[in-house]
């Protein structure tokens, strides 16, 4: 599993159109939206600063599948 991240700002109407790096295959994707809450601090383009403990493991691919699998 690969992760691509890229920042989207949508419009007050909501619609965006996406075109993903050619780096991306072709076929079905899941795509995830993260919100930060209201008070989250943000870096000077206003996307969330997510604080990561000094102890926190690296997320694995088996990690994320496990999780899909629970639910």
């Amino acid at each position: 599993m690969q992760s691509h991240r890229l920042h989207v700002t949508i419009p007050k109407n909501r619609r965006a159109i996406v075109q993903f790096p050619e780096a991306v295959p072709t076929g079905e994707i899941e795509l995830i939206v993260l919100i930060p809450a209201e008070d989250a601090e943000t870096t000077d383009e206003g996307f969330p600063v997510f604080a990561v403990p000094p102890d926190a493991k690296p997320i694995t691919p088996e990690m994320v599948q496990r999780a899909l699998e629970e639910g």
